[in-house]
């Protein structure tokens, strides 16, 4: 488009101006420069295409071991995920991801996945016997295939990692990656399009080598080596804390050999340093190792639990937005697939079913006011259970027993209750399970605070009436609804104490 054609385009069209502005930003001597990383927007919709069209080369070459070796590779990264989050990210309060970045990683984390199917699937036909060889040689394979990550993988790929932090690869390629300060396992998949045949290239000589040199390979090889790969590369993008003298020791051969997560962590932080994949051996011998530690200094105590919200089950389509499930959907919206009365039953009957080990499940930790430290925990109850009057005694004692767990576990005294939980047919707002907690010989003397959002309003509403200066009486418009009662109620216990 000649610049005089694009002018006018521009003065004609807010519509056309807008796109040429996002498409292209024109620089002195009609340079074009890219977009950056941070507007990434990649499209899904022909994922499940691509990964199903390898299927096409079945009379050519055997599909099964393609579809074996992605599919254990996608199975191993969502497993990872999901302990990550239950075992480490739910306490973090600290290193919450923002929708942006989860949405960015999740529309890219499975591409070098599919990449490498359509790369097999080229090379089983034009190499055979890379993939096919006997069983006989797959301990031989296994070993050559070790020894070529370690001689030569590991070397070239501190090469050519250094080389993609040359500031025009960087601006190209890798800084896509490095937008993920904070990490994910998964972040370690997450790669500029361009940047993953950078990476073919790299570990390529732990499948070639063994075969060219042996004259054989093992597609049971490379399905091991790529899932070995890929947890160990996720363990580096994790938030686990491994400070263990056999990793830190200037005399033990760990040091050299096996990085720890806040070694990989470290070139997130510091950018310049730590570029070995697995083994921090090149950065130490060709100078750029940095020591690097997550500071602990401010957080708070693990334990520490200050409120809880009491939430519960809202059908299959809450469920898809836990973190649990896919931590790439925690923002999302809930999605019903399956019409609304046979969603809420089959999750009616999974929610019985797990009442059977577990009454209540806890979701993450989260600051507030930079020194207190709530938590979400649901009970194990679905919407069907709060559309049935004869299960709301049941509802209100899981309840009571959640807030009974809580303080004895985290000395836990003020609890929120959110969703249906507060619903006046089930507890009166709440009004019930207060009195439960009076009634009840181990939390009566415990000082336990229960509110909802209603009492909340009627607190707020309440002290900006008592802080009006020189107010001695006033009309309450609306005394007679919920919250005009709690509010009047107040001042007339303040008049009479």
């Amino acid at each position: 488009m000649c610049m005089k054609t694009e002018a006018k385009l521009l003065k004609q069209s807010p519509a056309v101006s807008s796109k040429l502005r996002k498409d292209k930003v024109k620089r002195n001597g009609g340079k074009e420069r890219k977009k950056p990383h941070s507007d990434h927007q990649r499209s899904t919709k022909y994922d499940l295409l691509f990964f199903l069209l390898p299927a096409l080369f079945y009379k050519i070459t055997p599909i099964y071991p393609l579809y074996i070796i992605a599919i254990s590779r996608i199975l191993a990264t969502r497993i990872i995920l999901a302990l990550h989050y239950c075992l480490v990210d739910k306490d973090n309060y600290d290193n919450k991801l923002t929708q942006k970045q989860l949405d960015r990683e999740r529309s890219d984390y499975l591409v070098g996945t599919i990449l490498h199917m359509w790369t097999q699937v080229s090379l089983q036909v034009v190499f055979p016997g890379m993939f096919f060889s006997s069983d006989d040689h797959i301990k031989s394979c296994l070993v050559a295939t070790l020894l070529s990550h370690v001689l030569l993988v590991e070397p070239l790929y501190y090469i050519a990692h250094r080389w993609l932090h040359i500031p025009e690869n960087m601006k190209s390629m890798h800084g896509f990656h490095h937008l993920s300060v904070s990490t994910l396992p998964s972040t370690s998949l997450v790669q500029n399009f361009e940047e993953h045949f950078v990476y073919v290239a790299t570990f390529g000589p732990a499948f070639f080598v063994p075969f060219f040199v042996l004259g054989h390979q093992h597609w049971k090889v490379i399905l091991a080596y790529l899932v070995w790969f890929d947890c160990v590369n996720a363990y580096g993008h994790t938030n686990v804390r491994i400070r263990h003298p056999i990793f830190s020791h200037r005399l033990s051969p760990f040091r050299y050999l096996f990085y720890t997560p806040e070694f990989h962590l470290g070139h997130h932080a510091l950018f310049n340093a730590n570029y070995a994949l697995f083994m921090p051996l090149w950065d130490i011998a060709l100078g750029t190792h940095r020591e690097f530690k997550k500071d602990d200094s401010g957080l708070l105590p693990k334990k520490q639990q200050d409120f809880v919200f009491i939430g519960h089950n809202g059908g299959l389509g809450h469920v898809l937005t836990c973190p649990e499930f896919n931590v790439y959907n925690v923002y999302d919206k809930y999605k019903f697939v399956l019409p609304i009365q046979l969603d809420f039953l089959i999750c009616d009957i999974f929610c019985r079913l797990l009442r059977i080990v577990a009454s209540s499940y806890s979701c993450s930790r989260y600051l507030i006011n930079g020194n207190k430290i709530g938590r979400i925990i649901s009970i194990v109850r679905s919407p069907l259970d709060y559309m049935i009057p004869k299960r709301y005694d049941a509802v209100n004692t899981d309840i009571l027993k959640l807030i009974k767990k809580q303080y004895k576990t985290s000395g836990t005294r003020y609890f929120g209750l959110g969703n249906f939980n507060k619903m006046k047919q089930l507890n009166n707002s709440g009004t019930k399970i207060a009195e439960m907690v009076k009634q009840d010989d181990f939390l009566k003397d415990k000082n336990i605070r229960v509110w909802t959002g209603d009492s909340l309003t009627a607190a707020s509403v309440y002290h900006q009436i008592a802080e009006i200066p020189g107010l001695n009486e006033f009309f309450f418009i609306g005394a007679n609804g919920k919250i005009g009662d709690a509010v009047c109620a107040m001042f007339n216990k303040k008049i009479h104490t």
